[in-house]
């Protein structure tokens, strides 16, 4: 297909797309999975519920993605990065978002067809809902995938309940709720941001709510090689830390950090991480004073939601 071909087929699909603003914006952050990526965006095509727009952040991926784009799916907004900043990249995709929900998406996701019908369905049946959370399944063995709400996956996957936390490779947010809390956290990059909004949005006096209903795939790597094990190690253990000094009293997160610290290094062991996780606690203490004067301690009622089940018995709350 010709350059001007492609820019014709683009300005018509903008100019549909601009007549009225959507009911949702899905947002879809992506680098480098060029073949997840299209079917990702090829289910999208197949959403019972139609009135919503597309956006992609890509950071700046090399594998042909953004030419993907712009050849096959022109209804899709397009935003190409120049370096890749991880999850901050969500964040320009909202900023430019005009729906009143935003469906977060990671490249290698596959909602089902009637994911976005759904979720504005529990939207708007509770005004006060500012977090959907999803059953997410493991895309090649149908098994309950990322499951961090505390509770027993065994008596809850099926059950809608209140949760603390989301996993964002398929979830939807209201956009008010996004508008009282702010974005995601970008000195984060990757890795507990999910708690850092989740937190935030909390005690802006939205619930977050899981609903098995909601159902998405991920496509998660069969086998996790030592470069990404060793980046998630690091990340958990900075961030983590970085988490409870923003937002929980200054008692909790000395003890936490205190317990986190023997902790993360006693199971870095395990896994073959004692570098990558000493150097992620290490840079967690020299970030620190930035971190600082992000601090907004959250209610006490917010914070004693929000802490995990290992925290609440560490604090025996």
């Amino acid at each position: 297909m010709k350059k001007s071909q492609i820019k014709r087929r683009r300005q018509v699909a903008r100019k549909e797309a601009l007549k009225s603003a959507p009911v949702v914006s899905v947002v879809i952050i992506s680098y480098n999975r060029i073949d997840k990526l299209k079917e990702a965006l090829t289910a999208l095509r197949e959403q019972y519920f139609r009135d919503f727009e597309v956006i992609v952040v890509d950071n700046n991926s090399h594998d042909g993605s953004p030419r993907l784009i712009e050849e096959e799916f022109p209804e899709v907004k397009l935003t190409k990065l120049p370096n890749n900043i991880g999850i901050a990249a969500r964040n320009r995709g909202i900023e430019i978002s005009r729906g009143e929900f935003v469906v977060l998406m990671d490249d290698d996701a596959v909602l089902e067809n009637d994911w976005i019908e759904k979720a504005v369905q529990h939207f708007n049946n509770e005004p006060s809902l500012g977090v959907l959370a999803s059953k997410v399944l493991n895309y090649y063995s149908r098994e309950i995938w990322g499951w961090v709400y505390g509770v027993d996956v065994n008596t809850h996957a099926d059950k809608q309940f209140e949760v603390f936390t989301f996993v964002a490779c398929a979830a939807a947010i209201r956009k008010s709720a996004l508008n009282a809390a702010g974005l995601f956290s970008e000195e984060l990059f990757i890795y507990w941001d999910e708690d850092d909004l989740s937190i935030r949005i909390m005690d802006s006096g939205y619930t977050l709510r899981y609903h098995p209903d909601l159902v998405a795939y991920h496509k998660v790597p069969v086998n996790q090689n030592a470069a990404r094990r060793t980046r998630r190690k690091y990340y958990h253990a900075r961030n983590a830390i970085w988490y409870y000094w923003k937002y929980y009293p200054v008692w909790v997160a000395t003890l936490v950090s205190a317990f986190s610290i023997p902790y993360n290094l006693g199971r870095s062991f395990q896994y073959h991480c004692f570098w990558s996780t000493l150097k992620g606690l290490l840079d967690a203490t020299w970030g620190m004073p930035g971190i600082l004067k992000k601090r907004k301690p959250v209610s006490k009622e917010t914070w004693q939601k929000a802490a995990s089940p290992k925290v609440k018995r560490l604090l025996r709350i």
